[in-house]
């Protein structure tokens, strides 16, 4: 019996059960405050681990990947973010 692993699992990468915040972020191409807004719309579900420490799961970043009906998500601009193609008010 040999050792390599067979076709279907060489195509087939192994993730993990839970990802983190960063990886998340990664695979969806998406910021950090592009994951949170994912959060607040219930997309994804935060997972707990000890007291500050977020996961997700990955089974959920997979179907909201294959999701065929997703749209674009829009997060709103910050207060404090203006727009540079606004005209500076001059006196």
């Amino acid at each position: 019996m040999s050792c390599t692993p067979s076709s279907e699992s060489a195509a087939a990468p192994v993730l993990p059960l839970l990802v983190t915040i960063p990886r998340v972020m990664r695979e969806l191409s998406i910021s950090r405050r592009g994951v949170y807004a994912l959060f607040e719309a219930e997309k994804l579900h935060r997972v707990l681990i000890g007291a500050r420490s977020v996961r997700v799961r990955s089974a959920e970043v997979i179907a909201l990947i294959a999701r065929a009906d997703a749209k674009p998500l829009r997060v709103p601009r910050l207060r404090n973010q203006t727009d540079a193609a606004a005209p500076a008010n001059s006196a």
